[in-house]
């Protein structure tokens, strides 16, 4: 049971939480069929919690099998995608890999950017950030012009969030 899993995992009982999320996926393996947005999203919680638990190779494994369902299933815009591809984004990020990071996250943000996304512009600030800063960090040419669009960005979802909430 994820759920379970997650609470022995806040309570800091690794091996069991480790132990019922791996239970927890196989028993979504045996009921979803192979390519089903539930599934995905199963695979995509647990690699959240073993992602948190420091398992981040299996972590990232579960993430892009899930990225992987979610495009056979979803529209190529669909938040969703974005969401569990910026998971593995963050796996990157952990393992040093900022140039398969930036080219990810360059990808990411151009969809947050569309207008079919526009509703949900106000939740995405920190993409636009985490691309500003890595942008930085890897110090190519226009690094600097690059990170201010994005934080452009940030400015934009945050105002997205103010007009929301005052709607």
């Amino acid at each position: 049971n994820e759920d379970l899993a997650a609470l022995r995992a806040e309570l800091g009982d690794t091996v069991e939480s480790m132990d019922l999320s791996r239970k927890a996926i196989d028993r979504s393996l045996r009921h979803y069929p192979e390519n089903h947005p539930d599934l995905a999203l199963r695979l995509s919680n647990a690699a959240d919690l073993l992602g948190s638990l420091g398992r981040i190779d299996r972590a990232r494994d579960l993430a892009a099998r899930a990225v992987a369902i979610y495009q056979k299933t979803l529209p190529a815009n669909a938040p969703t995608i974005a969401d569990a591809r910026f998971k593995l984004l963050v796996n990157d990020l952990m393992r040093g890999r900022y140039d398969d990071a930036d080219r990810g996250l360059a990808a990411i943000t151009e969809v947050r950017k569309s207008p079919a996304y526009r509703e949900h512009l106000a939740d995405s600030s920190w993409e636009f950030e985490i691309l500003a800063w890595n942008r930085l960090m890897l110090g190519r040419p226009n690094a600097l012009d690059s990170a201010f669009e994005a934080l452009q960005w940030t400015q934009r979802a945050s105002s997205a969030r103010a007009l929301a909430a005052t709607a």
